[in-house]
């Protein structure tokens, strides 16, 4: 039997941090605390031993890749097989913690899991935010409910990375990003020229795949901390390198039945990053990942591979995946 664990790497947001004791069993969890607010910190030690969880506290310098290259050494260190890495704010449905060790207990699981056609949830109505959350100033928020309660924050769920033909058509001819000024025109070449590596070399359908499970192997692949932005998705052209190259048995998971919801109803990184200095955040982020892309490019570590799909769990006739209300299954054998 392989031993799985769930680590919760958190950062802010006492709600979201203890939604997932919610969500994953105590004796799988394990909540990765990287932050630079020391309320949230004191709040969340604090409830971690009043639940008896395992928890760690790891030095944060405020990139998300430090923290989670911290959560990779903390899993090395440890006795455990695999991981599933959960985004503090993001969260696992039930039918996530049957897929997860369905594959894990598989006859020969994947080394990393990648995540296509995923599942997000998007802020609709009740507040809006400021960037003075970022600042964890909460006084600054407008709002019906309490923005740090997923449980109550309005939203919509929608496909976050999946792209239509015509998107992709609009975007590698340069014609997605409206222009009218310098500044504009660079936003727009810049990304063009990000979307033509991500359509090349991820699967000619979505701008990100999500890397979700890890085995001890594939977590040696860390996050580059120059990026902000992007950390995930040049990892994942690490990861695919080394299937190419050294027989590491990458897999995506097509998220019909979502097992890991992406929720950006209190905002994140990207958020921050996009509201930044009236839109230059955004082309920091893509200029650093078009240079990063192009260095893998150049070096021979970009792939147009296929990397092949999980198609091998096989479900009781009379199961039914529990994703929270957020899909509705039909009335046949599921099957991956």
């Amino acid at each position: 039997m392989k031993k799985l664990k769930y680590y919760a790497l958190c950062s802010y947001g006492i709600a979201a941090t203890k939604r997932h004791l919610k969500r994953i069993p105590k004796e799988n969890l394990v909540i990765v605390i990287n932050t630079w607010d020391e309320p949230y910190l004191q709040e969340a030690v604090a409830w971690c031993k009043e639940n008896q969880i395992e928890y760690y506290v790891t030095q944060s310098d405020g990139t998300p890749a430090t923290g989670k290259n911290s959560v990779f050494d903390l899993f090395l260190q440890s006795d455990n097989d695999y991981m599933v890495l959960v985004d503090g704010d993001d969260f696992i449905t039930p039918h996530g913690l049957v897929v997860y060790n369905m594959i894990v207990q598989s006859e020969n699981p994947p080394d990393a899991v990648a995540l296509s056609y995923q599942y997000g949830i998007v802020p609709n109505q009740g507040y809006t935010w400021s960037l003075s959350y970022m600042n964890r100033d909460r006084s600054a928020w407008t709002h019906a409910a309490d923005p740090y309660d997923q449980e109550c924050i309005h939203g919509f769920g929608y496909r976050c990375f999946q792209r239509s033909k015509q998107w992709w058509d609009r975007a590698l001819s340069g014609n997605l990003v409206e222009h009218w000024d310098d500044f504009t025109k660079q936003l727009s070449d810049k990304h063009q020229e990000l979307m033509q590596f991500e359509y090349k070399y991820i699967n000619q359908w979505e701008t990100h795949c999500r890397i979700v499970l890890y085995s001890r192997n594939a977590a040696q692949y860390r996050f580059d901390k120059d990026l902000m932005v992007g950390e995930d998705t040049l990892q994942f052209f690490q990861l695919k390198d080394a299937m190419v190259k050294t027989g590491l048995n990458l897999h995506f998971l097509h998220e019909i039945y979502p097992t890991y919801v992406y929720d950006q109803r209190i905002g994140g990184t990207v958020q921050w990053y996009n509201e930044t200095n009236a839109g230059h955040g955004w082309l920091e982020w893509m200029t650093g990942c078009v240079e990063k892309f192009t260095v893998y490019e150049n070096q021979g570590k970009m792939h147009e591979i296929q990397i092949p799909w999980v198609d091998f769990l096989d479900f009781p006739v009379d199961y039914k995946p529990n994703t929270l209300g957020l899909v509705n299954f039909p009335a046949r054998k599921i099957r991956y």
